[in-house]
């Protein structure tokens, strides 16, 4: 069954429990580094205060371990959101309680008030289910209705996000809904189909590259991941990062004709951010260099497959982006998909946070701001915060 709407819930007058993820990446001096996760729950926010909602937004900022820790109590994203929709934004230190009772029960249509952080409570991510309960029970005292606009914590089986639809008529946000329709339509592409994968580890992306082989058309590998395949051919890699222990998984993969690897290489002879680079044949980096991005010639043999795809799926960066140097395969790719005709899904934290530095988001069909849950989602699990909306209608049929 498929899950309730946003459209499909009447908030008028209701205080609306709404869990969105504003885990914010965060500099060492504590201010927000990146604000797109508070960007994207805000069309749901300003339709529910438009329809007349008294909004409780319900969050977690980083792993505190279940206790406060100052420096991730989450006044600095009410802060921001509160600049960003022009309209305060109330936190409250606390999450249950009188004093928080209070607050909720004074609420006008249109109000907005933020929980503290709510891992500073081990039950949120307790692995005993009737402790997590017990939490999801004080929260829902707080709200009549449940909103799940959280796509990038939905694989997580945490109180505020699959325990609260069992005592609460409940939707999905407008950003939840939207995730789980363009990355549907990746497990249901027009073809050709490009995946582009990069990022660091085979290990981490082993599920969803099973999951998506015999759908694609073209599986297009960067990023520090292909010094492992590099290695199943018996290749120089330097000393460029690798897993050693999956040699012989990307053995097998690379029997699949579906797969490319680089062509050339960007090495530096150091790790550093100012070494000097140089550009190699993929199988002739030199004993004691770094590989750390992607070089022009498989730039460009990407670029002819990307022209003629239909669909594509990019997740995890082509090198080191951070550093200037080694930014060129990243932005080269970012560049190729925004020119691409085709349907583009952008996904991946270090991903995302490269096209928005380069100013490129807004030319891809929709930018995924999770990252587990995007690729749990992408290798077919149903993600359990998307089951218990599913389950939510059923216990309330007629909210």
């Amino acid at each position: 069954m498929p899950f309730r709407t946003l459209k499909e819930l009447q908030v008028s007058q209701q205080r609306v429990l709404l869990r969105v993820d504003f885990n914010v990446p965060l500099h060492p001096n504590g201010e927000i580094a990146d604000d797109t996760r508070i960007h994207a729950a805000v069309p749901t926010i300003k339709q529910l205060i438009d329809e007349g909602a008294k909004v409780i937004l319900i969050t977690h900022l980083g792993e505190p371990g279940g206790r406060a820790v100052e420096d991730l109590r989450v006044d600095k994203i009410a802060e921001r959101l509160s600049g960003i929709i022009r309209q305060r934004v109330k936190k409250i230190t606390g999450i249950e309680g009188k004093v928080v009772m209070d607050y909720v029960e004074d609420m006008d249509p249109g109000d907005i008030i933020m929980l503290e952080n709510i891992r500073f409570h081990p039950e949120e991510t307790s692995p005993d289910a009737l402790a997590r309960e017990r939490l999801a029970q004080k929260l829902a005292a707080l709200g009549h209705v449940y909103v799940n606009d959280a796509f990038s914590v939905s694989h997580r089986q945490h109180a505020s996000v699959t325990d609260i639809p069992k005592f609460l008529p409940a939707a999905a946000g407008l950003a939840l809904e939207k995730e789980a329709a363009c990355l549907g339509k990746v497990l249901r592409p027009e073809h050709p189909l490009a995946v582009i994968i990069g990022g660091a580890k085979i290990s981490a992306k082993m599920a969803f590259i099973n999951n998506l082989i015999n759908t694609a058309d073209h599986i297009l590998f960067g990023g520090a991941l292909v010094f492992t395949f590099f290695q199943a051919k018996g290749y120089e890699i330097g000393r460029s990062l690798t897993e050693s222990d999956k040699v012989k998984v990307a053995s097998l993969l690379l029997k699949n004709a579906k797969i490319s690897l680089p062509k050339d290489i960007a090495v530096a002879p150091a790790l550093e951010e100012g070494s000097e680079v140089k550009i190699v044949a993929a199988d002739k980096i030199p004993a004691g260099f770094y590989g750390l991005d992607i070089g022009p010639k498989t730039l460009a043999a990407y670029g002819e497959i990307i022209r003629k795809a239909k669909t594509i799926i990019w997740i995890g960066p082509m090198g080191k982006f951070e550093w200037k140097q080694f930014s060129a395969g990243t932005r080269g790719i970012a560049e190729l998909l925004a020119a691409a005709s085709a349907e583009v899904i952008v996904g991946g934290g270090d991903t995302v946070h490269a096209v928005n530095s380069m100013g490129l988001a807004s030319k891809y069909t929709h930018v995924s701001t999770a990252g587990s849950a995007a690729l749990d989602f992408l290798e077919g699990i149903t993600l359990p915060g998307i089951k218990a909306l599913e389950e939510n209608v059923r216990r309330f049929p007629q909210s």
